[in-house]
């Protein structure tokens, strides 16, 4: 058991979040991919997840296993062309897709704040191909150190740009669009209904602090920023897995609810080359 302080606040403190869902799901059957990472890591923690049992369940915690799985489908298609890329994870947290993607040839940086990569370097120590760097996303330095790295890019955001305000998302993909041109970026977002879902939820399991504040109801919004930010594809959540997968018929129904109301959640896009 890691027996450290969990010093964690705010925003950085959401990185159990995802975590401990995985972990849940990845204990049942019939689920999109299994996290044996996530599993071990909240057998390390030493922190008490009772206010997470009493509020994520299934029906909760189905939303990070969605965003999981099309994250690794993601990427795998993107090293399929380009075996030797380089994957960015933005806002890392204690995120574990390199264990279920890694080809043994990619390059792998995982970025976040100081207090957080202090955290993962105790728990998921870097590798001979794998790097961290400890800095805001929002921090324009690092930008230098993955230029350094070269060669295809593709950059993750998992349950980040929603606790920002739109000008600090959109400064972030200009600035991603003028430095990384021919790069790929996926990351998920919220619809502005369910901003004040989500932040009821932080506050039911003790992270106050944080606060979802970006909704993205018009996947075209981000088009309009720049026309050098290219569209791949805008999914619902529960593209594919709802019927691939034998679910429970509740939550198999709310799944179909949802998408069928929200029609993109999951947004891959390509930086234009100049």
């Amino acid at each position: 058991m890691y027996s450290g302080s969990l010093d964690l606040s705010g925003v950085s403190k959401t990185l159990l979040l995802p975590l401990f869902g995985r972990a849940l799901l990845s204990q049942k059957a019939h689920m999109p991919i299994y996290d044996q990472h996530a599993v071990e890591l909240i057998n390390k923690l030493d922190y008490s997840f009772d206010e997470f049992k009493e509020y994520i369940d299934e029906r909760v915690s189905i939303w990070w296993l969605a965003r999981a799985y099309h994250f690794d489908r993601a990427i795998k298609g993107f090293l399929r062309y380009y075996p030797k890329a380089t994957i960015v994870n933005l806002g890392a947290g204690l995120d574990t897709t390199f264990y279920r993607v890694d080809n043994s040839k990619l390059t792998w940086i995982d970025l976040d704040l100081p207090e957080v990569m202090t955290l993962r370097k105790k728990l998921l120590p870097p590798s001979q191909r794998v790097y961290h760097i400890a800095q805001s996303v929002f921090d324009g330095r690092w930008v230098e150190e993955v230029r350094f790295f070269g060669g295809q890019l593709f950059f993750i955001a998992g349950g980040l740009l929603s606790y920002y305000p739109e000008e600090q998302v959109k400064k972030l993909l200009l600035q991603l669009a003028e430095y990384f041109p021919g790069a790929e970026f996926i990351f998920d977002s919220i619809h502005t209904k369910g901003i004040e879902h989500a932040n009821a939820m932080l506050a039911y399991v003790n992270i106050p602090n944080a606060k979802c504040q970006w909704g993205l109801d018009d996947v075209n919004q981000l088009i309009n920023w720049s026309s050098k930010i290219q569209l791949m594809s805008a999914i619902p959540y529960f593209k594919n897995i709802k019927i691939k997968y034998k679910f429970p018929l509740l939550l198999r129904f709310q799944m179909i609810k949802y998408d069928f109301s929200h029609k993109h959640g999951i947004i891959h896009i390509r930086f234009a080359r100049r």
